[in-house]
């Protein structure tokens, strides 16, 4: 997947707007408060502890910073019923939203949204 941004978003990397860093979520290798903007793509359903992965994202977030992280809910849903996504075990978007709240993110909500054909969800979420 980081190949696939990387090649997507070379632009943005070569001039240094962007940084992409393969991790884990449970332990970020980086300070307190030093991100403005942070976004993923598939991945909090396989974190083994939503509230820890919520926590680090809220601790390297910055003051007025915003979160947002999509996925093809309907897609994953249909792969856990036939169990093609056996480590998919926190799928559920209601669960990962309270998670952000209980961390202390704001504005958290799931929009619906739509790019050419392919519906997708976002979540948002804030840090003041």
């Amino acid at each position: 997947m980081i190949c696939i941004a990387t090649k997507r978003l070379h632009q943005h990397i070569a001039s240094g707007k962007l940084h992409l860093t393969l991790g884990n979520v449970m332990k970020l290798p980086y300070p307190d408060n030093s991100m403005d903007r942070i976004f993923h793509v598939n991945c909090y359903y396989f974190w083994d502890d939503l509230d820890q992965g919520c926590k680090e994202l809220y601790r390297v977030l910055s003051p007025g910073g915003a979160m947002i992280t999509t996925m093809n809910y309907k897609l994953l849903k249909l792969s856990i019923e036939k169990n093609l996504n056996a480590y998919a075990h926190n799928y559920d978007p209601d669960a990962y939203m309270k998670s952000l709240e209980k961390t202390g993110f704001t504005g958290v909500r799931m929009e619906h949204l739509k790019d050419g054909d392919k519906d997708f969800q976002a979540i948002f979420a804030c840090k003041e």
